[in-house]
């Protein structure tokens, strides 16, 4: 894999110089731990030149006071290298590695030291034994980068156990969680891939191709936010469901990201493509339940590949349900198989549902099921036109005007508020609806979004193109 610029973090570690600017947060004068073997079954708690393992190397992190590195650098002839990836096994001995935990200073935990021998991805593979949880994080300012991290109970654990500890504003990012080293296939880990369990400020990724995890071919989830204490979490740049190259599905089982239990305020996306995810291919792409709150989802491809384009599906975009309310989902949501976003229950209220591209779905693009977002109507179109559109709906009401060639909301056009008399219209500043459909939908003052309207034409004669020439 590429090491971007860890590469010279290592190096200038190895050296004896200070860390890049990026790092500058971490003194040279703070411990390097070196791991230099995928041995796991022998412990003696010390690391040098002769033996250090990860355990040992964690182990020794905790018990200093202050900011430390760990570096992964394990020769090629280490009986668990084979020329491609070395696989750190973790032994029935010893089980689940320790949790990193020193509150007074964080540990930067580096995989990307290890020397290129695999082009596909990552050259360092935790593997669980399909029994231990492999990383757990209960501390701050702690960094986990590089790895693969397959077959474990949880991959990353990222948890508040109660004081003296505050799990927040760690990072994950740079590694293949749940998939093998080439990113092709599953190696599941068995419970989830990243879990967050009332902790906050942490993210997982970045905006750049080397910060990217893939999470992906996990057992129920990819990641898991859950607490109210799990807030300002942000998930960004990350390939959720997909294989590492971002055009095909390698599914989480259940829910690509689930947010429960009174998570809030968290980010999934971002306004621009850097923090973008992808996340296609799982069951439900984003699951939030269980009265989780004041989350956003912001930007992302939900239901395709990393273009935008082709269809990599989930069997639903975005569910909202048990309580969920006050969340707030924009993005490209489309080619799911069953409905891009689900509203579900009397108590999932104030869900917006943004002005952006939802299409393609095998369903309804926008489906309120069981008293979801209060039940709202979606407006009616009376006045369709090349150019323009208008209608009635409840005064206040925003509405939101869409093209597509079915009954979604392929492009979003346009927004009014909906006047004194009841009455809204939507002109275009220039040209005409892209597509031959016109759809709406209403969103209230408490943040209730509507299903689409029942589509109408828009009334321009044009030749549109035939399904088999469009994408569809």
């Amino acid at each position: 894999m590429r090491k971007y610029g860890l590469a010279v973090t290592t190096l200038a570690v190895v050296l004896g110089l200070p860390a890049p600017v990026g790092h500058v947060r971490r003194a040279s004068a703070n411990p390097h731990y070196i791991v230099s073997t995928t041995d796991d079954s022998t412990y003696d708690g010390t690391c040098d030149a002769s033996h250090c393992t990860l355990r040992e190397a964690i182990t020794l992190a905790n018990s200093h006071a202050g900011d430390d590195y760990i570096h992964i650098i394990i020769p090629d002839d280490d009986p668990g290298c084979d020329g491609v990836v070395c696989t750190i096994t973790l032994s029935s001995t010893y089980g689940a590695l320790p949790p990193l935990n020193d509150m007074s200073g964080g540990t930067f935990v580096n995989g990307t030291s290890q020397p290129e021998t695999n082009p596909d991805g990552p050259e360092i593979v935790i593997n669980g034994s399909g029994s231990y949880d492999c990383f757990k994080i209960w501390s701050r300012y702690n960094t986990i980068t590089g790895f693969v991290i397959n077959e474990c109970v949880h991959g990353v654990t990222i948890c508040d156990v109660g004081p003296p500890w505050d799990p927040g504003y760690n990072t994950i990012s740079g590694n293949y969680i749940g998939i093998d080293y080439e990113g092709t296939a599953a190696a599941g880990n068995t419970q989830g891939g990243i879990q967050i369990i009332g902790a906050h400020d942490n993210t997982i990724g970045g905006t750049t191709a080397q910060k990217r995890n893939i999470i992906s071919g996990n057992v129920y989830y990819g990641v898991e936010i859950w607490g109210d204490d799990a807030h300002h979490n942000k998930v960004v740049g990350n390939y959720v469901g997909t294989n590492a190259d971002g055009t095909g599905a390698v599914p989480n089982d259940w829910n690509g990201i689930s947010i429960l239990e009174e998570a809030h305020d968290n980010m999934i996306g971002g306004l621009t493509s850097g923090e973008r995810n992808v996340i296609s291919g799982n069951q439900t792409g984003i699951a939030i339940e269980a009265d989780a709150c004041y989350n956003r989802i912001i930007g992302n491809y939900i239901g395709t590949a990393l273009n935008g384009l082709d269809a990599v599906p989930n069997s639903i975009g975005v569910f909202m349900g048990n309580a969920a309310h006050h969340n707030y989902t924009g993005g490209t949501i489309a080619y799911n198989t069953n409905w891009g976003v689900r509203v579900d229950g009397a108590a999932s209220i104030g869900n917006t549902i943004t002005a952006h591209p939802i299409h393609s779905n095998g369903d309804l693009g926008i489906y309120l099921t069981n008293g979801g977002n209060g039940g709202i109507l979606p407006p009616s179109i009376t006045t369709p036109s090349c150019n323009s559109a208008g209608g009635t709906a409840l005064v206040g009401r925003t509405i939101r005007v869409f093209s597509d060639y079915d009954g979604q909301g392929r492009q979003f056009h346009g927004e009014d508020q909906v006047s004194g008399g009841g009455t809204w219209m939507v002109t275009l500043p220039s040209g005409m609806f892209t597509y031959p459909n016109l759809t709406a939908t209403a969103t209230d003052t408490s943040g209730n979004t509507s299903e689409f309207s029942a589509p109408v034409r828009n009334g321009c004669e044009f030749l549109w193109m035939p399904l088999s020439l469009k994408r569809y």
